[in-house]
């Protein structure tokens, strides 16, 4: 979750009473660390009934650097809680240092899409779950997120894996979008859908990244959930249908 200071909160608004102009926010980012000799992670996983291994280099340095990394925002100036949280999770979701990460991961997931000839709808399950099957480990310290690349080798929360499958559907050009749920701290992912499983009129069609699940399958704690965010990131247009 995302943790402000009272430092901070009261610089925030003793500077906004003086007229004083504040310094940007500043989000996590990674500062490689170490050699960058390629670190080999291997996931597995169940789709269509058949086990799948994938295997992903990530150089040690950006690996390192991403488990080191402060992952507290510094907020100095005011916005709405939606347009913070979209920063917050873009700063890791979409960091540069792990672009050569998400285009391992693309490269081998599209020569599944290419030799069984999926369909767009087909490939978010693919792209579901590889992530469903990293495994889940819970952020004890409540620090903030993970970034994708110490998500993929050491397992996440739900923030951390849905922060994951967004980076991977955002890449393939999909109308993708993060799912927030305050009142439980759960989160999930959405994707462009409308039709029945379309969850509670968002026009998004829910995917849960914590456990092996289709699309569109929803937990107990978020059925009928009274207020959810919607955080949409990307620019693509392809939907789940």
């Amino acid at each position: 979750m995302l943790i402000i200071s009272v430092a901070v909160a009261l610089l925030l608004i003793f500077s906004s009473a003086a007229g004083i102009s504040l310094r940007d926010n500043v989000y996590p980012s990674i500062t490689p660390e170490g050699d960058d000799t390629p670190v080999n992670i291997t996931n597995s996983f169940i789709f269509r009934g058949i086990t799948r291994q994938v295997t992903v280099p990530v150089e040690n340095d950006i690996l390192t650097g991403a488990v080191n990394a402060r992952k507290e925002a510094q907020i100095f100036k005011k916005s709405e809680i939606t347009d913070t949280l979209k920063k917050y999770y873009a700063a890791f979701i979409f960091d540069p240092a792990q672009d050569g990460m998400y285009s391992e991961i693309s490269s081998a997931l599209r020569e599944i899409k290419a030799a069984e000839n999926l369909s767009d709808s087909e490939y978010v399950d693919l792209m579901s779950a590889f992530v469903q099957s990293v495994p889940y480990r819970g952020n004890a310290t409540d620090t903030g997120a993970g970034f994708p690349a110490e998500t993929l080798a050491y397992g996440g929360d739900c923030d951390s894996k849905s922060s994951l499958l967004i980076g991977m559907l955002a890449r393939e050009g999909y109308n993708v979008s993060m799912l927030m749920f305050p009142k439980v701290r759960h989160t999930a992912v959405g994707v462009a859908f409308t039709g029945d499983l379309e969850y509670m009129n968002s026009g998004y069609i829910y995917i849960e990244t914590t456990t092996i699940s289709p699309a569109g399958f929803t937990p107990d704690i978020v059925k009928d959930a009274e207020r959810f965010l919607v955080i949409p990131y990307g620019n693509g247009d392809k939907s789940y249908s």
